[in-house]
């Protein structure tokens, strides 16, 4: 079974005349590619993931030397349509990032909000997600609603659901539903590279020193916490959940890279082995197919 690797890390080693993911993000410095430690729970159990694992299943495919990024997302489509002609599996969807998985922490900037209320700490974590995300993993919305599929066009207004500590640290008073928050680069002062922002105006670019020209997402809902509390770590995980069609995104690219699928199915030995079987012949760049429940990969 091959190592698992998010493709904004994996591609290094390509050789094909595209640009790399890695060397795309290091020469713009706009995302900042977070790892995070598999939780250990405590004997007790009393262990609050915030979120549902079981019945879930992640499926990360290995591709072929020098497949590009355009035929690698293109994979992971037919690899989609193959997992749901399945029986056992009921939904399946594209993922960037999962909870104790590969994240991205992007610089925010908040209107009415002077300084960085995050200031020393870790930066809120970026999670690009389909509308049925949440559902699946059972993550809450305890205020506002969730994402639609009306919100995931590239055309469709920003808005964003941010989970609970982010609404709480940023806007103190409790009034954080209908506020906005604007995507910038982690280094603000250097100017940035230039981002796009896919808005109304696909060919609109700005640049990423400036928060006032970068469209404002408006909060929608408020999710509950889906990463237990950091306890004595120097720093608290606050995540926001953005259709994937509107993230911002830095030169080179035309959609968010896919680190995997996770399908919401028969977790039995059989339809684990059928569910690789559909992936691994759904293209002929897929060169291995890791697939995994989620309760396994976190522990990991």
């Amino acid at each position: 079974m091959h190592e698992l690797a998010h493709p904004l890390a994996s591609h290094s080693r390509q050789r094909n005349g595209h640009p790399t993911r890695t060397r795309l993000l290091a020469r713009i410095g706009l995302l900042a590619l977070l790892w995070t430690t598999p939780l250990v729970a405590q004997q007790d159990g009393s262990t609050e993931l915030g979120f549902q694992p079981a019945g879930l299943v992640l499926v990360n495919i290995e591709f072929a030397d020098a497949t590009s990024i355009p035929d690698q997302t293109a994979a992971y489509t037919a690899a989609r349509a193959a997992a749901l002609e399945l029986g056992a599996v009921a939904v399946v969807t594209p993922v960037a990032t999962l909870p104790f998985g590969p994240r991205i922490a992007m610089m925010l900037a908040i209107p009415g909000v002077e300084g960085n209320p995050w200031e020393g700490g870790q930066l809120p974590l970026l999670n690009p997600v389909h509308p049925e995300y949440l559902d699946m993993l059972g993550i809450p919305v305890l205020e506002g609603r969730g994402l639609l599929p009306s919100d995931n066009t590239p055309t469709s207004p920003p808005v964003v659901v941010v989970e609970r500590r982010l609404a709480e640290l940023a806007w103190p008073d409790g009034d954080a539903l209908g506020k906005c928050f604007h995507v910038v680069s982690p280094r603000p002062q250097s100017g940035g590279g230039r981002m796009r922002q896919r808005t109304a105006d696909p060919s609109a670019e700005t640049t990423a020193g400036g928060s006032s020209d970068l469209p404002c997402f408006e909060i929608v809902g408020i999710a509950g916490d889906s990463m237990p509390d950091a306890g004595d770590q120097p720093f608290v995980t606050m995540q926001y959940y953005m259709p994937t069609a509107t993230v911002p995104l830095p030169d080179g690219f035309e959609t968010v890279p896919v680190w995997g699928l996770l399908a919401k199915m028969d977790e039995s030995g059989d339809a684990l082995a059928a569910l690789r079987s559909a992936v691994a012949e759904s293209s002929a760049v897929v060169r291995d197919v890791d697939v995994t429940t989620l309760a396994d990969f976190i522990a990991r």
